[in-house]
């Protein structure tokens, strides 16, 4: 049974419907296609880090995070037998279960709404594995640069919906505390000394990457994670 699901939320309506398993994975198919085609927020650091209501982000990821799980799992659609690719297909299934997940949840209540966010963070660090996979299927069907376009598009998305979450765990956790204001440049240039050492170690070089700070320099709040 997948996630033992028995009530599920279909795009047409509101309403919840009790729904045999034997139809329950027909049906989560059907909207991941219908999600996957509806226009995705454009995420930048001033909506991640703007002052954020509990219940307004967590209406906004209620939208949004289905609509990025289901581009997330058309994208790995498009890798040459990724059915027989037994990593990939695990990947599939896990972005399919955070999806049915959300769909699934009747409640409007904050905390367990944190709770589900926290289970789905858990399971979703393991995509970074998905490097490995592609690192197998390199030269049986797809070339060096299919891989690293493919790579480039599936974790430029992690990323930005990675940055989501944790922000909102962030602003719902019971001893949050204000973080202090940090020096954007500084973990910008850290960022692009690390990008540039991964380059030169994977392919002997890398490029100039030039940093265009504004006067005065940005202080936000810590997220150098995602730089």
């Amino acid at each position: 049974r997948l996630l033992g699901i028995r009530r599920f939320a279909v795009a047409a309506h509101d309403d919840f419907v009790d729904i045999p398993e034997e139809q329950l994975r027909a049906l989560i198919q059907s909207e991941v296609t219908h999600w996957a085609v509806q226009p995705q927020a454009n995420v930048d650091l001033s909506l991640i880090l703007q002052p954020w209501d509990p219940v307004d982000f967590m209406e906004f990821l209620k939208h949004e995070l289905p609509i990025r799980y289901a581009r997330r799992m058309k994208l790995l659609e498009t890798v040459p037998g990724w059915g027989h690719n037994q990593f990939i297909a695990n990947i599939r299934e896990m972005y399919l279960h955070s999806f049915a997940q959300l769909q699934s949840l009747a409640s409007d209540d904050v905390t367990e709404f944190r709770t589900i966010m926290g289970e789905i963070q858990k399971r979703h660090s393991r995509t970074t594995k998905l490097v490995n996979a592609f690192r197998e299927a390199r030269g049986d069907t797809l070339t060096q640069e299919e891989v690293d376009s493919f790579l480039d598009s599936f974790f430029t998305g992690r990323i930005s919906t990675s940055a989501l979450v944790s922000r909102f765990m962030a602003v719902t956790a019971s001893d949050r505390k204000e973080a202090p204001p940090q020096d954007m440049m500084s973990i910008v240039q850290g960022a692009v000394r690390k990008a540039t050492k991964l380059c030169k170690g994977y392919y002997g070089t890398a490029p100039e990457i030039e940093v265009m700070v504004g006067n005065p320099p940005p202080r936000n709040p810590p997220v150098a994670q995602y730089f």
